[in-house]
């Protein structure tokens, strides 16, 4: 029998995104020997390949806004720790500058504090500096890091407290004895099967906003050993990408979405009926869209919104890419030509727009079959267009159940001796809108690696 290679630690972090290298890091400065793992070639994550912007609400009033049912526990635990963890990361000489959304066309529903990580001349973030930056932190304090390396299965002792993994690296097996562990390998929405259970047959469909890795191994290893969970499972992070023929790739998954530029648009299925209140901001509009058919949506909009200037700078990002984007002068045409290249239903898409019309002619959005809060304009300026689009999903809202102090909960709301998370593998954060996913990542990295090195250092 070939023996499995064992390592030791103080804590062991599964993953090497935000979350993972800051409770590395954090845990290293309070002590801690650490190893590190990461499915992926190299460590950054999906925080890399990120428009690098790090945000959240000022305060915890502006988070609950946009989490319906939220646990005001987490989200108390995410702003006040999001401050400290900012001058952290300068600490740890990672460039951060103050940011502005006002120039994308979209503004956080709450007072917000955000920052661009390593700016570059062009105006872009970096963050696949400040990642590398936290990384080399690591390693220059002594840390391991197993990139190519995934977990297979947390090991308990006889009172079931987790003391290690089982994971598989390039020369196979080995094992590695931790006495904390931390769990922030970055969701599941890199595992197609995972993404039917939860987000409906058309899920197959949905466009990947993030590396490949993030494919749930934590957290179904997190739910063999007894851990609890906490939703919205049928809920992400995302937007809506441009459909094939456009290429979207990860240089540009940042920068080509279709969000907020075109307020006066209606979106329809392939059904020719809308679907949604397009006054939603975006990352929640886009929940309802894996539901319908093929998964796909049609934003149709008028000369009105086009020659706008963020509306035409939306445009011709979605056009660099390849986009097809069709044009008509009439909408009774613009239905044709739907009906004809894309298989629309044309009748159907017809008596939508007649109403939607006419419900914005009134100024009556419960003249709809589904009402739309704002935004309530009339398609009358030629010519017209239309852009097929797919969800995009960046990071899943579900994952296991934690308390304010990272600890992985038992389904009886007990902790898990042994087992924290941070970052997207704990769930019940976000219900329904968004508030930064690099600072929920910063903010429990840091919570997560100082709680896991408080226990397995103390006496």
């Amino acid at each position: 029998m070939i023996a499995i290679p064992t390592l030791e630690t103080d804590v062991l972090v599964c993953g090497a995104g935000i979350a993972g290298l800051t409770a590395a890091r954090t845990a290293q400065e309070a002590g801690a020997r650490v190893v590190v793992l990461e499915k992926g070639p190299e460590t950054g994550g999906s925080s890399a390949v990120s428009a690098g912007i790090v945000w959240t609400a000022r305060d915890l009033a502006g988070w609950l806004s946009v989490q319906p049912g939220g646990d005001p526990t987490l989200g108390k635990a995410q702003v006040t720790t999001y401050p400290e963890a900012i001058e952290w990361l300068r600490s740890q000489h990672v460039r951060l500058e103050p940011f502005e959304f006002g120039a994308s066309g979209w503004n956080p529903p709450f007072p917000y504090a955000a920052f661009q990580l390593e700016p570059k001349a062009d105006g872009r973030s970096n963050p696949r500096a400040a990642m590398d930056r936290l990384t080399a932190n690591i390693a220059k304090a002594g840390g391991r890091i197993l990139t190519e390396t995934a977990i297979r299965e947390f090991h308990q002792d006889a009172a079931g407290r987790i003391i290690g993994v089982e994971a598989r690296g390039p020369s196979g097996l080995l094992r590695i004895s931790a006495k904390a562990t931390v769990m922030a390998t970055g969701g599941f929405q890199g595992n197609p099967e995972l993404r039917a259970r939860y987000f409906g047959p058309y899920s197959d469909r949905m466009v990947l906003r993030a590396n490949p890795y993030s494919t749930g191994e934590a957290f179904q290893a997190a739910q063999a050993v007894g851990a609890g969970t906490a939703g919205p499972f049928g809920r992400f992070y995302g937007h809506r990408v441009v459909a094939p023929p456009a290429v979207v790739d990860f240089p540009s998954f940042p920068r080509v979405h279709l969000g907020g530029a075109l307020p006066g648009a209606i979106l329809v299925n392939l059904r020719g009926e809308r679907y949604v209140d397009e006054s939603e901001s975006d990352e929640v509009s886009v929940h309802a869209l894996p539901h319908q058919p093929d998964a796909l949506g049609v934003m149709i909009y008028s000369e009105s919104d086009a020659a706008t200037d963020i509306g035409s700078a939306a445009l011709e990002t979605v056009r660099s890419v390849g986009t097809e984007i069709l044009e008509a002068p009439s909408l009774d045409s613009l239905a044709e030509r739907m009906s004809s290249h894309w298989g629309i239903a044309r009748v159907p898409l017809l008596d939508t727009l007649a109403a939607y019309n006419a419900a914005a002619a009134a100024a009556d959005a419960t003249m709809l079959a589904i009402p739309r809060a704002g935004d309530l304009h009339p398609l009358t300026q030629p010519p017209f267009y239309a852009i097929r689009f797919l969800p995009g999903i960046t990071v899943t809202y579900g994952g296991v159940r934690i308390d304010a102090f990272a600890r992985v909960l038992d389904s009886t709301g007990r902790p898990l001796g042994g087992l924290y998370a941070a970052g997207a593998d704990a769930g019940g954060i976000y219900t329904r809108g968004y508030a930064g996913g690099l600072s929920m990542g910063l903010a429990f990295g840091r919570i997560a690696g100082r709680e896991a090195a408080a226990s397995a250092v103390s006496p």
